[in-house]
């Protein structure tokens, strides 16, 4: 059997990495940090830094322990909960002595655990997180000095902790935003792929329970694209489809979902719009489209899966492509 040349860790992109990899990774590395702080520090190392390394080592080794263990099962919680301790071990060794080594230490990890908090949860959860921490970490460094009538203590550290922390999030928020746009965007048409189509269902599935909305599912299918491609080439197939996609995308509104998850088939996601609206909707796209298509739909019902409302757009739009076939005409039933 061939050998493939590329190193195990060259199949994967940052966004790809495991979270519980880059967790060990992150947990390895500050471990490793505190024991060589302790080692190599040329000052005195007081009993609460003591007591806080030996924390940091037992938290760090219990997490090593944990992920090789049950990996798969590593709940989220566990990374953001360990971040969060972090910041607060940072606000309070800063507010305690700002100049003291392991403070200093604090203030430049800190960054690290920014770009990780970033890249593993929610951008808002992880902005509120990080901007509460700099915030804070400034307050208790500056504030007591503006009452006592001291200048203020801008230090190297301290410029650095907040130059590096602003720069870890944006670079971070950037690198992930442009990597799903690369994996989650399909290459002919532009709009998203099957797995961009998902992703979206899912997390709409996950906000309109949470506040009681519903949205609606489309299931569209060019039709007599395999014409298209027999007759005049694959690219007149690709072109239709492009065209296709242009036009869904002119008639829908920035908040819907468009995406290509097959061949010819494009799946639209409609927010905040009811099963007895639908049908005008999709008649007049159709009605102007360049490219003849035949089209199911179904509400999400409550309780129900992105799956499920999508498997009955399409068992509907089969049925209006049959009917259509049949010379009947397209039926709006919803499913």
């Amino acid at each position: 059997m061939k050998r493939s040349s590329t190193p195990f860790w060259g199949h994967f992109t940052l966004g790809q990495l495991p979270y519980p990899a880059v967790t060990s990774a992150l947990a390895a590395a500050l471990c490793l940090n505190a024991v060589l702080r302790l080692l190599l520090s040329d000052q005195p190392v007081d009993l609460l830094a003591q007591i806080l390394t030996l924390t940091r080592l037992t938290v760090g080794v219990g997490l090593l322990v944990w992920i090789a263990l049950d990996a798969d099962r590593f709940p989220r919680w566990v990374g953001f909960a360990s971040v969060v301790s972090i910041a607060v071990v940072l606000v309070g060794r800063v507010a305690m002595d700002p100049d003291n080594g392991a403070s200093i230490a604090a203030l430049y990890e800190f960054p690290y655990a920014a770009f990780y908090l970033v890249w593993f949860y929610r951008p808002v959860l992880a902005r509120v997180v990080i901007y509460c921490t700099v915030g804070a970490t400034l307050g208790v460094a500056i504030v007591p000095s503006l009452l006592r009538g001291d200048p203020i203590p801008v230090t190297h550290s301290l410029l650095t902790f907040v130059i590096f922390t602003t720069c870890a999030t944006a670079v971070s928020h950037y690198m992930l935003s442009h990597q799903r746009r690369r994996v989650e965007r399909d290459p002919v048409t532009g709009v998203l792929n099957r797995h961009g189509v998902y992703r979206a269902g899912k997390f709409l599935s996950h906000e309109s329970s949470a506040s009681q909305g519903r949205y609606c599912v489309v299931m569209i299918d060019a039709d007599k694209f395999k014409e298209i491609n027999d007759t005049a080439g694959h690219q007149a197939g690709d072109q239709a489809l492009r065209e296709l996609a242009d036009h869904l995308v002119s008639l829908t509104r920035d908040i819907d979902v468009i995406g290509r998850i097959g061949g010819d088939e494009f799946v639209v996601i409609l927010p905040y719009v009811t099963e007895e609206a639908a049908p005008a909707l999709l008649d007049r796209v159709r009605s102007t489209s360049p490219v003849a298509f035949s089209y199911g739909y179904a509400n999400r019902h409550e309780h129900e899966t992105f799956e499920d409302a999508l498997g009955r757009a399409d068992e509907q739009m089969y049925e209006q492509k049959r009917a259509r076939a049949a010379g009947r005409g397209p039926s709006t039933r919803d499913a």
